[in-house]
């Protein structure tokens, strides 16, 4: 009867120093990870663009200091000749509200995550137009 009393005791312990430590471990912010882009919003209107010529292959891949957008676009339209331009900038997430970095300075991002963090809109300015791009996590 003792035996079983002391691996009781033994299996509680373990149990407990096992939900310590993983409570320790930092947590992965949601936004990390490569994602894909689905569509495009303007004015109201979703674009999908699964199955455009090169829109398609446009990436965010985002690590725990850098987030960098590789946006892809037809050289002019039907060609099937891609034109990639690469921004990055620097980011962080503070109680919640995400901020890029650029220049030593800190903008509010206009990211939203949704669907159990496994879809991302980030709204741009192509020029003086808001453009919004939505994103799956890969």
């Amino acid at each position: 009867m003792k035996n079983q009393h002391f691996f009781l005791l033994i299996i509680l312990f373990v149990g407990f120093a096992c939900s310590d430590n993983e409570d320790n471990e930092p947590a992965i912010d949601p936004l990390i990870g490569t994602w894909s882009i689905e569509g495009i919003e303007q004015d109201g209107q979703i674009f999908d663009v699964n199955g455009e010529p090169c829109i398609q292959d446009s990436k965010l891949i985002v690590d725990e200091k850098i987030l960098s957008l590789n946006i892809s676009a037809p050289v002019e339209s039907g060609s099937a000749t891609c034109q990639t331009e690469m921004l990055s900038s620097g980011w962080e997430n503070e109680n919640g509200t995400y901020y890029t970095i650029e220049n030593n300075g800190r903008q509010p991002a206009n990211f939203s995550l949704s669907e159990n963090n496994t879809r991302l809109r980030i709204t741009i300015k192509a020029g003086d137009v808001p453009l919004t791009l939505l994103f799956r996590k890969l």
